[in-house]
């Protein structure tokens, strides 16, 4: 990595996950030997690849590179082990009532998302009372952690290689059919309920019922008990 050929990193919205990736840069790096992106900022596909980076690094950034950057090594960082690739990974994880969840560092080869082969996986207990937002913010969380391990492999000359031991185990799931799933069945009680608990984020709309065509979504004092804010079902 030199001025002349540099790392290039993309981050999202979150002010104190992006404050952990440039920490954790400047700790370990030259400033000449990277270039920091935020996901809003006004930078094509094509000026970013005449950079000539020597990685692309996606850490919750929600761009889906389809361009000339595929042609770059190139890394994301996914919030959610293989099994959930896709949109709405740690609701499916409290629906389903796994015992851990956790994030997954794989290359992009192509613009189909989260399919690329991995590189490394960090996996964590889900407690017991963890909710949708929780469960998120700790992938979100252990996502960053992978990013600072990939920094120090690259920092220390580490070969960088796809572990072909770790494997996706699920379909990418996209937003609309996220979206489809996150309609409640009022008709099956213990599905509804453990949907609800699995799904209701205060920073995203849903889930939601359906009536007459009409959605209802779920508010937090529906399903909280008012005193200890925890879950009711």
């Amino acid at each position: 990595m030199t001025a002349n050929q540099p790392l290039l990193i993309f981050t999202g919205k979150k002010k104190v996950l992006n404050d952990r990736v440039l920490a954790h840069l400047h700790a370990r790096l030259k400033p000449d030997q990277w270039k920091y992106f935020l996901e809003d900022d006004a930078i094509t596909e094509s000026q970013a690849a005449a950079l000539k980076p020597a990685f692309v690094l996606s850490v919750l950034n929600q761009r889906i590179f389809k361009k000339e950057l595929l042609a770059c090594p190139l890394v994301n960082f996914h919030p959610a082990p293989p099994r959930y690739p896709g949109r709405g990974s740690a609701s499916y994880a409290l629906f389903n009532q796994d015992k851990d969840f956790g994030a997954t560092a794989h290359f992009i080869n192509s613009s189909k998302v989260d399919c690329g082969p991995i590189w490394r996986i960090k996996n964590f207990p889900i407690e017991a009372d963890s909710t949708c937002d929780q469960l998120f913010h700790a992938a979100e969380s252990a996502a960053v952690d992978l990013f600072c391990e990939f920094i120090d492999a690259l920092a220390r000359g580490a070969p960088l290689t796809p572990n072909p031991d770790l494997q996706w185990s699920g379909k990418p799931v996209s937003r609309k059919q996220f979206e489809r799933w996150l309609v409640l069945d009022p008709v099956r009680p213990e599905e509804f309920f453990r949907k609800l608990r699995a799904t209701y984020h205060p920073d995203f709309p849903g889930p939601f019922v359906e009536v007459h065509g009409v959605r209802f979504s779920a508010v937090k004092t529906d399903v909280r008990d008012p005193v200890t804010q925890r879950w009711k079902i």
